[in-house]
């Protein structure tokens, strides 16, 4: 009986230890499935905190971009700054090259220059007298007796805007010699036939939209305001379509003297087209050298635009050779005999823009780069102090490469940190990818380091799309990169836009509203020095 309970407790006991055992496979099973459940929640966690990161980026970066002051520009003594504690550290206070007072103006107690007095103004003089009852002494009755004036200047600004008549004088012949007993004065000369607007209003409304950004609605109620006068807008634009053709062929030669220099700078905006059938949101591009500012409008941002405008898709046209400011973009790069010059303002963008998107994670990354950047600018203006081949001009050479070495170094050193972020290690990835064009300014002292001469020619044309929106058809479209070239040039080569204008367009009105023959003429680098110092000039002035 003992041995028959003990069998029967041991089979008790295995059934348990079966039971215990199917519990525990059954406990291991969860414990995996809820591993793998772990493991897939945590690359949820992971992918949402690394888009939660990327949209708290993008909503710094947007704040940044309404709140946060426009500029890039620096307190202007960072780059020195750096310069200084590069070479000479200072453990203690900033020394005195480093310490700024950051005022601005005229200095506390130094001497002033005086009230301008505007004399290259046309003068007119007003004189103010007392009354006549008020001319004598009130006591003896005694009249005053003048002795001079005192005199205050003022500025006075007038819209003379006046409708001219036209009077042809008649004669009667008084012989029988002809047939015709009426002879009547030549006419004047006209921009267009039966045009109602002078040379003077066409290049005023021309110059306050294109140069000033003013559009044709805004300076018709202007002028309503001076003159109560309202014109039709659809005359301003049937003008413009004329003045289109007419600027065409100076615009031309222009694109073919830009193809002669050997360093443009180059950059492209968009610009809206609203011509029927055409796609809306086209590019305008600038090219520039030393003495011409050309604009091409074009509904794409390809690399045909600049193979256009630089002729090396024409084997019958002039190719260009030489360095290429620009930005990193793709259209810029792979061009025939032309050598990209990438900007470093772009790549001081990057970490910029870096540290407004994270700024509690690489804050001090972020402005050790931006001195890095700030001590290269300093150091290739300091060497740009010097004529080549002078023993300074070689020293400040030997320095601007260590430091270029020393950038290089630590970009292939950070590149490789696995504990910095993506997006900074990208910056460095992108820094290596046009390592080549941004160190061009290295061998070659008279390329710039950025593009901002680009950028800045942009400006006019960026104001100008925020204030009319753009073309309203191709031929406006012409008028645009015309317009924007022929001013833009003239005030490159220190000529009066204004007047310049006026000189061309009288020009073509004398040609009988065409172009004129001798095109040459106006051609800044061909024209002659006394044409030159009449366009320097303000139009009052001739």
């Amino acid at each position: 009986m003992a041995a028959t309970g003990q069998i029967e407790g041991l089979e008790v006991i295995l059934q348990r230890l079966h039971t215990l055992e199917n519990a525990v496979v059954s406990l291991e099973a969860t414990v995996v499935e809820q591993a793998e459940t772990i493991a897939k929640l945590e690359g949820i966690i992971a992918s949402q905190a690394e888009t939660i990161a990327k949209q708290r980026a993008l909503i710094l970066k947007y704040q940044s971009m309404l709140f946060d002051k426009k500029s890039e520009k620096s307190s202007g003594n960072d780059s020195k700054n750096a310069a200084a504690k590069e070479t000479d550290p200072a453990s203690g206070e900033d020394s005195p090259s480093q310490k700024t007072n950051g005022q601005r103006g005229q200095r506390s107690g130094a001497p002033g220059h005086g009230r301008r007095l505007y004399e290259e103004l046309p003068p007119r003089e007003e004189l103010y007298e007392l009354p006549e009852e008020l001319c004598h002494c009130d006591k003896c009755g005694i009249d005053y007796v003048k002795c001079g004036t005192e005199d205050s200047t003022t500025v006075e600004w007038e819209v003379n805007i006046r409708r001219v008549t036209k009077k042809r004088a008649k004669y009667l012949r008084g012989c029988n010699c002809y047939r015709s007993i009426i002879i009547t004065a030549p006419a004047p000369a006209k921009l267009f036939r039966k045009a109602l607007l002078e040379v003077s209003a066409v290049s005023n409304l021309l110059v306050n939209k294109f140069l000033h950004g003013q559009p044709i609605n805004r300076q018709l109620n202007e002028i309503e305001l001076h003159c109560g006068v309202r014109f039709a807008p659809g005359t301003i634009v049937g003008v413009h379509d004329k003045v289109a053709e007419l600027l065409r062929p100076l615009y031309d030669e222009f694109i073919l003297h830009l193809r002669e220099a050997g360093h443009w700078h180059a950059d492209e905006t968009r610009w809206m087209q609203f011509a029927d059938e055409c796609k809306k949101r086209w590019w305008l591009w600038v090219f520039s050298s030393s003495d011409v500012v050309s604009f091409v409008l074009d509904p794409t941002r390809s690399r045909q635009v600049p193979r256009r405008i630089f002729g090396l898709d024409d084997p019958d046209a002039q190719r260009a050779f030489g360095f290429l400011n620009c930005d990193r973009w793709k259209s810029y790069q792979g061009l025939d005999g032309l050598l990209a010059a990438f900007c470093w303002a772009h790549v001081r963008r990057d970490f910029i823009d870096l540290g407004k998107k994270y700024p509690r994670i690489i804050d001090d990354w972020v402005k050790s780069w931006i001195e890095r950047i700030g001590l290269l600018y300093h150091l290739n203006e300091q060497r740009l102090l010097y004529d080549p081949g002078t023993e300074d001009f070689r020293q400040a050479d030997a320095t601007l490469r260590d430091h270029v070495a020393e950038i290089a170094r630590v970009r292939e050193m950070e590149a490789k940190d696995a504990s910095l972020i993506l997006p900074a290690r990208k910056a460095l990835e992108s820094m290596l990818r046009h390592w080549e064009g941004l160190t061009i300014f290295v061998d070659h002292p008279e390329v710039p380091m950025d593009n901002n001469e680009a950028e800045r020619l942009l400006r006019t044309s960026v104001v100008g799309r925020k204030n009319f929106y753009g073309s309203g058809s191709l031929k406006s479209g012409e008028l645009t990169e015309s317009a924007y070239t022929i001013l833009l040039t003239a005030d490159k080569n220190g000529l009066n836009p204004l007047t310049y204008l006026r000189a061309y367009l009288d020009a073509c009105a004398q040609n009988g509203g065409e172009s004129p023959e001798n095109i040459a003429r106006f051609l800044p680098w061909k024209a002659s020095p006394e044409d030159l110092a009449a366009w320097k000039l303000p139009t009052n002035a001739n």
